[in-house]
């Protein structure tokens, strides 16, 4: 698609699984009896572990809002692709975006991937015979996505070592 003008994307909320009261004990020195145990912490902790919900669960929404210049050939564009669903056998195509962001040197850095989308929201275009078609209007159109990917690609990043990131290499 061109002339895209804002995208947003939408953000994750992951649901969590408390167990409380567990024993924390473990690594207490008790010295002797009679005498206060050093490095002594609560007897009890509350644990919170990363729920187990699916995809639909941790995205607060499963639409992805784009702005488009509103140009005849993006309209056609989502036009056809919504189409498919008005049709008698209702074949409605589903297709996948790719959103690539980038820094100022056009080095990408991270990239969404949606998958299994269909166009959700579009609006209908406006024509007025009294003033000229302006193109400089958008277009703000909603895709359903059912499943969603993140690709991190900062160079030489080493995602299976997050605690030790090698962003430059040393030659």
């Amino acid at each position: 698609m061109e002339s895209i003008q804002t995208v947003n994307i939408p953000g994750w909320n992951i649901q969590t699984t408390q167990t409380p009261n567990l024993s924390n004990l473990k690594g207490v020195d008790f010295s002797g009896m009679g005498q206060k145990p050093s490095s002594f912490v609560e007897t009890t902790i509350n644990r919170f572990y990363a729920g187990n919900g699916s995809i639909n669960d941790i995205v607060d929404s499963n639409i992805l809002n784009v702005t488009f210049r509103n140009t005849m050939i993006n309209w056609m564009y989502l036009y056809e692709a919504l189409r498919g669903y008005y049709d008698r056998t209702r074949n409605l195509s589903l297709f996948r975006i790719t959103i690539t962001l980038m820094n100022t040197a056009e080095i990408p850095l991270l990239q969404f991937i949606y998958s299994d989308c269909m166009v959700a929201v579009m609006p209908g275009l406006e024509f007025s015979f009294t003033q000229a078609f302006m193109e400089a209007k958008t277009i703000d159109t909603g895709f359903i996505f059912n499943k969603v990917d993140v690709n991190f690609l900062i160079p030489n990043f080493d995602l299976l070592n997050p605690g030790n990131p090698t962003i430059l290499n040393n030659q």
